[in-house]
């Protein structure tokens, strides 16, 4: 599926979510990023790599845009993504 995308768009799809976003977020916007998926009994406080990939990637914005970041989780996932923000 990834060929297929890449393909249509003639890019790595890391590249063009890049170059849209440099098009498109402005000093003082607002960004949403959602993150914690999990369910128990594997994963009762959700996933172990979404939480600081958002992290990670709301300080990117931030710091590239000067844009406000808001993370989205549920209750169930709050103990993690607070931790590593």
């Amino acid at each position: 599926m990834y060929e297929v995308c890449r393909a249509h768009h003639g890019e790595p799809l890391s590249s063009l979510a890049a170059r849209r976003l440099g098009e498109s977020l402005s000093k003082n916007d607002v960004v949403f990023i959602a993150t914690g998926a999990g369910t128990p009994p594997n994963l009762p406080q959700g996933e172990t790599d979404g939480p600081v990939g958002a992290a990670v990637l709301a300080r990117a914005l931030i710091l590239a845009f000067d844009v406000r970041v808001v993370l989205v989780t549920e209750d169930a996932h709050l103990a993690p993504v607070a931790a590593v923000a």
